[in-house]
């Protein structure tokens, strides 16, 4: 009898203790795994030891966040870009400028002019603007040298003029017609950012930026900055001052500001402030840079 009632007991107690058990064990089974810290990683470290990449240096240089490095700007299709008066439009020249701002690859513009059956009629003129326009070289030289077989060709192809005697006619004879008198020339209008640059490149919509200007440099050539190619500096009672070799470098380097947009790449936005140079410099013991003020 003691010894049923012992058993007995000490079943109870296990029963007791039991859940008590697995309710320890069930919870520790359960309990939620630490959530990691997250920290601010600060400023990029560049590649260089004990050096860091500013914000501020990020914007002095143009250089927008987010914005990858190598990709080539947007083409605005939908702008229509007027062309100067020496160039008319549906033209063999009009066309390879139409190609050029689209972003047509070099050789396939080099193998339109090769095999064009009309002249291009590149003169002095029509290299100076296609310098400005940012065209390649090569294009340039292929289409005058193109012109050149063409002009061959006509000459050799065309027949010998006639040569046949006109009767002399009395005075009395010979009708008098009159020459309509020139038209008078149109007023000059005042020179404004539209007509100066529009041959140039393309106005533009920007985001948080508004009406912008994007030479047809930067869609031709990707590696194109501004203060960088074709020109050169020169000290001045106001500054250092950037002279350009561009003809519409006059306005788009000593007024408004130019930046490196993540869509479009660079453009320039209009203002009426004149500067010898808008950027920013830096110094060391052996040498100076710049970069375009934000």
């Amino acid at each position: 009898m003691k010894t049923s009632l012992f058993r007995k007991a000490c079943a109870a107690l296990v029963l007791a203790i039991g859940p008590m058990i697995g309710g320890c064990t069930g919870q520790d089974s359960n309990a939620a795994t630490p959530t990691a810290a997250v920290t601010n990683a600060g400023p990029p470290t560049s590649a260089v030891a004990g050096t860091t990449t500013s914000t501020t240096a990020q914007a002095e240089a143009g250089v927008v966040a987010g914005a990858p490095p190598t990709t080539a700007p947007e083409v605005p299709f939908a702008v229509e870009r007027p062309l100067p008066s020496n160039v008319q439009p549906g033209t063999p020249l009009a066309e390879v400028v139409k190609l050029a701002q689209a972003g047509v690859d070099e050789e396939v513009i080099l193998t339109f002019v090769s095999n064009s059956g009309s002249a291009f009629g590149v003169g002095a003129d029509e290299i100076l603007y296609l310098n400005d326009l940012g065209m390649p070289k090569p294009v340039i030289t292929a289409m005058m040298e193109r012109d050149k077989v063409l002009k061959a060709t006509w000459t050799a192809a065309q027949p010998a003029p006639v040569v046949t005697s006109v009767p002399t006619q009395s005075n009395a004879a010979v009708a008098m017609v009159e020459t309509p008198a020139p038209e008078p020339a149109a007023a000059v209008a005042d020179v404004d950012y539209d007509q100066s640059l529009a041959p140039y490149g393309t106005w533009i919509e920007v985001e948080d930026y508004g009406r912008c200007w994007q030479p047809s440099v930067v869609v031709i050539n990707h590696d194109w900055r501004p203060y960088c190619d074709r020109g050169r500096w020169l000290y001045t009672d106001g500054g250092w001052y950037w002279l350009s070799d561009y003809s519409w470098g006059s306005v788009t380097f000593h007024y408004g500001r130019w930046f490196n947009h993540a869509r479009w790449g660079w453009c320039w936005q209009p203002d009426n402030i004149w500067a010898p140079a808008w950027v920013t410099w830096r110094y060391d013991n052996a040498y100076c840079g710049w970069a375009p003020l934000p």
